[in-house]
């Protein structure tokens, strides 16, 4: 959890997002789906976190705990589809946009058991 400062969140080498709000949780994915880490967390300035010796138990033992990650994790998901509805609406006439409406689709419909863990984009992917 980070307590101040900035961290930049990476995969591969883009960078997804800059975590910089207090409480703000992180590693959360790879401990619920029980995988190894998708991301690479950096400190862009001094930086103070707090660290969970065993996330699993922390979950178990502290349900208000949970329930913020999840509540964080459910706005980081309404906030991709609503971006992407919103591309869609921007730019609905520009040639090949009309793939949001297959990957909000896809993403609304994912099944954990079709996930692949740090698979790279399939090159021809079915939507």
């Amino acid at each position: 959890m980070l307590l101040d400062g900035e961290l930049e969140v990476r995969r591969d080498d883009q960078q997804i997002s800059v975590l910089d709000r207090p409480g703000t949780t992180f590693g959360e994915i790879s401990l619920l789906l029980d995988q190894a880490h998708g991301a690479t967390v950096v400190a862009t300035v001094p930086t103070r976190m707090r660290r969970a010796a065993d996330g699993a138990a922390l979950f178990d033992q502290h349900p208000e705990f949970a329930r913020l990650v999840a509540t964080e994790l459910a706005r980081r998901l309404d906030s991709l589809t609503v971006y992407l509805a919103d591309v869609k609406r921007q730019y609905g006439a520009a040639p090949g946009i009309a793939m949001v409406t297959d990957v909000l689709r896809h993403l609304s419909q994912q099944r954990a058991e079709t996930t692949r863990p740090l698979s790279a984009r399939d090159p021809d992917p079915e939507y």
